[in-house]
């Protein structure tokens, strides 16, 4: 039993359940926001999705991911998508190899992950990522992914720092340890691990939010993108010279 407070200071008792809770996802998975920018929650986002994303968010000015838990493998058919610079480096690996013969010795070796290229269209538009304490692993994988590829800024709070392949092994009495085999860091040698990724655009929900079920997170990122992006036209009026989708924004582009 916990006791809670809510609207209007009103306290009460609940019972909950001993699981592991999540929230409940809002609206559709992909979708146009007002102002013309463009959605899609990259949690519940599957691989064959990502086309159609792309296609129905082309027109839009910028686009949110919302990375705020675990996504499910799309970082590498989205990747291509968002490659405006011409990136080929990713994320950076490194590994330190011991030696069983003498202690004191080891050696090492690093290597760079090679973004995922394919003859895809690419989105032009500004994008963001939502990110906190649930954006874990994968999650901040993709993070350095969109990172490389186009410059995508992180807004929320600071990730967990925990990415990497995982090492197991057992102990007597312990059924399974695991660790981080390797160091992972941002393709220009930044550390990742212990770290996670850094909000360009700190903010954290509130508790006031949360009892009027507002989204802060995703209200700062819209307004971040309405500050940094020029003003969409008015409904009828004309494109802007050279703009051929009217929306002062994202295209598609080969």
């Amino acid at each position: 039993m916990l006791t809670v407070r809510g609207p209007q200071d009103r306290v009460r008792e609940v019972r909950l359940k001993r699981e592991k809770w999540a929230p409940r996802p809002q609206g559709e998975t992909v979708r146009v926001l007002s102002g013309n920018l463009g959605y899609a929650d990259l949690t519940r986002l599957t691989i064959p999705e990502v086309e159609g994303m792309f296609e129905r968010l082309k027109g839009t000015r910028a686009i949110v991911l919302d990375m705020r838990g675990y996504p499910n493998g799309t970082a590498w058919p989205i990747t291509p998508h968002l490659n405006t610079r011409g990136a080929t480096a990713g994320p950076l690996f490194r590994r330190r190899l011991l030696s069983g013969l003498d202690q004191d010795e080891s050696q090492g070796f690093e290597f760079t992950q090679r973004l995922p290229d394919a003859p895809v269209s690419r989105y032009t538009g500004r994008t963001v990522m939502l990110i906190d304490e649930r954006t874990v692993s994968q999650a901040e994988h993709s993070g350095l992914f969109f990172e490389a590829a186009n410059g995508t800024r992180f807004i929320g709070s600071q990730t967990a720092g925990a990415n990497g392949d995982i090492t197991y092994f057992s102990l007597p009495g312990i059924p399974s340890v695991r660790f981080s085999g390797h160091d992972v860091r941002h393709a220009d040698g930044r550390q990742l691990q212990r770290i996670g990724l850094v909000p360009d655009v700190p903010v954290t929900p509130t508790i006031q939010g949360i009892r009027e079920g507002k989204d802060e997170v995703l209200d700062r990122a819209v307004r971040y993108l309405n500050e940094e992006l020029p003003a969409p036209p008015a409904a009828g009026a004309p494109a802007a010279p050279g703009d051929g989708s009217g929306t002062g924004g994202g295209s598609a582009a080969r």
